[in-house]
C-alpha cells in the first residue's frame, strides 16, 4: 500500500500560495495576512459599538447619582420609622425633588413634615397624594390617623368669625367670648387651644393647665398642647411634669428638638445651669434653624457665665433672615438686661 505523505508546510488558506508565514494558528500568506489585518470594519458594527460605548458612559455617570438617591430613599424611610423626622424629612424632600413621583416616598414625607410641626408641607405633599395608591398598609394607616384629625390644627370657620369679631386678632378675644364659644363647640381642639394660649400670654397658668387638660384627654398626642403644658408646668414649678410632657414629645418624634430645649429650660429654672447648657447645646445640633432652641443656647449661655459665646449666639440670632428668629432673639435679650423675668 502506498503511504501518503504530509507536505510539511500548508499552504496559504485563502490563495494556497505555499510561501506561510509561520508561527499562526492560520496558514496565511503575507500578504492575505496584511489583507485581512486590514479588512473594513462594517459600518453598521460600528454604529452599534459606538452605541454601547454612550450607554456604558451614560451608565458611570448617572450611576453616583442614582445610587445617592437610592441612599436617601433608604435612610428618609428609615428615620421615619425609626420616629427620627427632622432626619426623614430631610432626606425625603431632596429625594422627591428627583423623583416626585414616588408614592411612598412623598407618603413618608408628609407623615415627617406633621410630626415637625411643618404643617405647610404636610398639606402641600399631602394633597398630591390624593387619589394615589399606596400598596404599605402601615403607612397607609398612619396616614389616614393624621388625616382624621389634621382639623384639630387649624381653626374652623366658626372660630374664624369669631376672631375676626375682634379686629381678626386671637390675642383680643376677651375669655368671656372664648367660654361662649365652647359652651356650643366644647369638642373643638383647635378653639380649646387657642383659649388656652389667650390664658398662657396673660400668665393665667392654672386655668391654662385646665384647658390643656382638656386637650389632651380628647388626643393625648396633640402636639401643640403637649409643648405649651412642658411650659406652663415649668411656670407653676412642677419640674418633674414639666419634663414628663417633653418625653411624651420625644416618644412621639425623637428629633423633636424644641422638646430637649424645654428641657434646658426647666434645668436653668431650677439653677442646673450646666445641665441645661448641655441639652441646650443638643437642642441647637439636631435643629439649628429652631429659634427657641436658639433662644435657649442665649440664655445657657448667660446663666453660665460665658459672655462671649452668648454674644456671639446673639450676634447669629439677630442677624438671621427670619422673622421669628428675631423675636426669640429679642426675647433673649429682654432676660438678659432683666427686663423679663426668668427665674429667682
Amino acid at each position: 500500500m502506498e503511504e501518503i505523505q504530509t507536505p510539511s508546510t500548508a499552504a496559504c488558506a485563502n490563495c494556497n500560495s505555499p510561501a506561510v508565514v509561520e508561527g499562526y494558528p492560520t496558514p496565511l500568506c503575507q500578504e492575505c495576512r496584511q489583507q485581512f489585518i486590514k479588512y473594513p470594519i462594517p459600518l453598521w458594527i460600528k454604529i452599534f459599538a459606538g452605541a454601547i460605548g454612550v450607554v456604558v458612559v451614560f451608565a458611570l455617570f448617572s450611576f453616583p447619582k442614582n445610587l445617592s438617591l437610592g441612599l436617601q430613599l433608604e435612610k428618609g424611610v428609615k428615620a421615619a420609622k425609626q420616629h427620627k423626622y427632622l432626619t426623614a424629612q430631610r432626606e425625603l424632600t431632596a429625594f422627591t425633588k428627583a423623583n416626585p413621583g414616588h408614592t411612598e416616598a412623598q407618603g413618608y414625607l408628609t407623615l415627617a413634615a406633621f410630626y415637625n410641626g411643618d404643617y405647610q408641607t404636610f398639606a402641600d405633599v399631602g394633597q398630591k397624594l390624593v387619589g394615589q395608591s399606596i400598596d404599605n398598609s402601615r403607612l397607609l394607616s398612619d396616614l389616614n390617623w393624621i388625616g382624621e384629625r389634621f382639623e384639630e390644627y387649624y381653626p374652623s370657620d366658626s372660630l374664624k368669625l369669631l376672631v375676626e369679631a375682634y379686629t381678626g386678632d386671637h390675642k383680643a378675644v376677651p375669655d368671656t367670648a372664648y367660654q361662649r364659644y365652647l359652651q356650643h363647640h366644647s369638642q373643638e381642639v383647635y378653639a380649646l387651644f387657642s383659649y388656652a394660649s389667650s390664658l398662657y400670654d396673660q400668665d393665667q397658668y392654672t386655668a391654662c393647665d385646665s384647658v390643656l387638660a382638656l386637650i389632651l384627654a380628647k388626643d393625648e398626642s396633640y402636639l401643640p398642647a403637649l409643648r405649651m403644658r412642658a411650659g406652663v408646668q415649668r411656670e407653676l414649678g412642677n419640674w418633674d411634669a414639666s419634663v414628663k410632657n417633653c418625653d411624651l414629645i420625644l416618644d412621639i418624634n425623637k428629633e423633636a428638638a424644641y422638646a430637649i430645649a424645654s428641657k434646658a429650660r426647666t434645668c436653668l429654672k431650677q439653677h442646673k445651669d450646666k445641665e441645661g447648657l448641655q441639652l441646650a447645646l443638643e437642642s441647637v445640633k439636631m435643629d439649628k434653624d429652631d429659634g427657641y432652641c436658639a433662644c435657649t443656647l442665649a440664655l445657657a449661655y448667660h446663666f453660665n457665665g460665658q459672655i462671649t459665646e452668648r454674644d456671639a449666639q446673639m450676634r447669629i440670632m439677630q442677624s438671621a433672615g427670619n422673622a421669628g428668629m428675631k423675636e426669640y432673639a429679642q426675647y433673649a435679650l429682654d432676660i438678659i438686661s432683666k427686663k423679663e423675668p426668668f427665674r429667682n
